[in-house]
């Protein structure tokens, strides 16, 4: 080891700094400033200068050429369109001193963007050779209207160089808050120098990316053939014999009935029925409603105003009560798309309801045209199942979504006689050496209404079930007012390994009541009793994977369905 520190022949003293007098900056003659060309200076700030020049004088001051190119908004697709269409008198190519190349010609290309995004941009291919090269091409942005109306749309002319770095010729920026995106236009607009003098080395990304290429290791090649462990000879395939299927009877299609199908199939005999023929047929009243998209946003609005002449409740015999009064409310949601559903508030014994509500749809407008507007009208019940009086679809391809319009439509029967109790999100995790069961209740939708004035109160119970015997219960926290609960809460249930096979967890949803008992929302047993073919795939992915969470949507059942199914659901309260 050599020591780089200088040899000391004595010992120094204090260094005394040396400190320089002040002195007094010359001051430059008065035609100092006369001397800079303004022309070096001006690819930095010719763009303050520019905005108050014309075409004809940004042509004449840089002789930088022009550029044809066209916008346009589609609404519905949500996209920016831009068309390079071509350029003209660009100037001969540049060298890095400076000096034009009068025999050469340039390869002009156009590279364009929408700022402050430089990052998602496009470029035309490349003309050889040609000074007024004709592109001819589109390209799409995809970004939202509102959004497209506030960035800056930045066109570059560059000149392709296989050998140096490409230079740019001159650029166009073009603000599109300042032009009609929807109508769209056409423009020829001069070329003004760019601050970014090169775009790319194309000498040097190449030879950069051979150089990865030559210091990536080489990959160890594999046989990709299946291995065999013993010779199988040839598979020989059963040919079963074609059975002729037997001949039923000739009474056979005269025993079904028709009346038992005519609530599944009315869909099929209505579609030929006036409205006032159909509610003449079902009496079932009618529902008033509007529905718009809004391009610019991007959703559809589905007003719901009033219904009309609602039939009494009807008890679960079928029975009709003629002294009672509803409490309808409306539920909507874009077929075949059930889970994200909306629905209005209860109007209180009435059967000529107005709800005056509006909800919007995140759907783009294409997607809106193949979907199908449902409208349910449901009976609340609070101590029973709320029953669908009727519903009305309208399929969305056979209307005007952007002009919108106005609807009365006679209710018809629906297949779906009781409203379903809504879906809880549950995630499981068992760690064998610690002996936990964990369980996260993450969130529910779409819940069972059980209070008329404020939607909800919803909690979940979970209970544990060893066997037939009820071990230990916990509970979430309440969340107010909503059908659309998040609780994100866990808890950890002791469980050894050999006793894991016989657990059952019962997931009780009920709706806060002060006055009286809690309300009965919905219910699933997960487990050895699990309560339905969901519920048993669920327990399966755990026991098949230990020691990662398995998370899982579940449709909530009524107290009977459990009861009937599984026994642990009549072990708990």
């Amino acid at each position: 080891m050599v020591d780089v520190k200088p040899i000391e022949f004595g010992t120094p003293g204090p260094r005394k700094e040396v400190v320089q007098p002040l002195r007094k900056p010359p001051t430059p003659p008065d035609d100092y400033f006369r001397k800079p060309s303004v022309f070096l200076y001006s690819l930095d700030s010719c763009s303050d200068d520019v905005d108050s020049l014309t075409d004809e004088e940004i042509l004449g001051r840089y002789q930088l050429g022009m550029l044809h190119f066209s916008t346009q908004y589609d609404l519905i697709n949500a996209h920016l369109t831009v068309r390079v269409i071509e350029a003209r008198d660009l100037p001969p190519p540049v060298t890095c001193d400076g000096a034009r190349q009068d025999m050469a010609h340039s390869n002009p290309y156009v590279k364009m963007s929408l700022l402050p995004d430089h990052k998602n941009s496009r470029q035309t291919g490349v003309k050889r050779k040609t000074q007024n090269p004709v592109f001819e091409e589109r390209f799409t942005f995809e970004v939202p209207f509102l959004e497209a109306q506030r960035r800056t749309l930045l066109l570059s002319v560059v000149d392709f160089d296989k050998f140096s770095r490409h230079c740019v010729i001159g650029k166009v920026s073009l603000p599109l808050s300042e032009v009609d995106l929807v109508k769209g236009g056409h423009w020829w607009k001069a070329l003004v120098p760019s601050s970014q003098n090169d775009c790319l080395n194309f000498a040097e990304w190449l030879s950069h990316f051979a150089g990865l290429n030559a210091r990536r290791p080489s990959s160890p090649m594999v046989d990709v053939k299946p291995i065999e462990f013993w010779a199988m000879g040839p598979r020989k395939e059963v040919v079963q014999p074609l059975r002729k299927p037997p001949t039923p009877p000739d009474d056979y299609f005269r025993k079904l009935e028709p009346h038992l199908y005519s609530l599944d199939s009315c869909s099929d005999d209505v579609d030929s029925l006036t409205d006032e023929e159909i509610l003449g047929r079902y009496q079932l009243g009618m529902l008033h409603f509007s529905t718009q998209y809004d391009l610019i946003n991007a959703h559809l609005t589905v007003r719901v105003i009033e219904a009309r002449d609602l039939p009494p409740p009807v008890t679960c015999d079928g029975a009709r009560q003629d002294m009672a009064h509803s409490n309808p409310y409306v539920k909507m949601s874009l077929l075949p798309d059930h889970k994200n559903s909306r629905q209005t508030g209860v109007k209180r014994k009435t059967q000529n309801p107005v709800f005056e509500e509006r909800f919007t749809f995140e759907v783009p407008f294409l997607e809106a045209q193949r979907r199908t507007l449902l409208l349910s009208v449901v009976d609340f019940d609070k101590f029973s199942r709320h029953c669908v009086i009727g519903k009305v679809s309208l399929p969305l391809n056979e209307v005007d979504l952007v002009k919108g319009g106005h609807w009365w439509k006679a209710l018809v029967p629906s297949s779906q006689n009781e409203v379903e109790l809504g879906e809880l999100l549950l995630s499981l995790n068992y760690l064998p050496s610690a002996g936990r069961l964990n369980v996260d209740i993450i969130r529910a939708k779409q819940l069972l209404q059980t209070d008329m004035c404020q939607g909800s109160d919803p909690f979940v119970k979970v209970q544990l079930v060893t066997g037939l015997k009820l071990m230990k219960t916990k509970k979430t926290s309440c969340m107010r007012g909503t059908i659309d609960p998040c609780y994100n809460e866990s808890f950890s249930f002791r469980v050894p390994q050999e006793e894991l096979c016989e657990v059952s967890l019962v997931f009780t949803v009920y709706g806060h009541n002060v006055k009286s008992s809690n309300d009965f929302v919905g219910r699933i047993v997960i487990g050895q009793f699990s309560t339905g073919p969901q519920e048993t795939t669920h327990w399966r992915r755990l026991l098949g994977s230990q020691r990662t969470p398995v998370e899982q949507w579940h449709s909530l059942r009524s107290r009977a369905e459990c009861d009937r199914v599984s026994p642990a659901s009549l072990e708990v309260t």
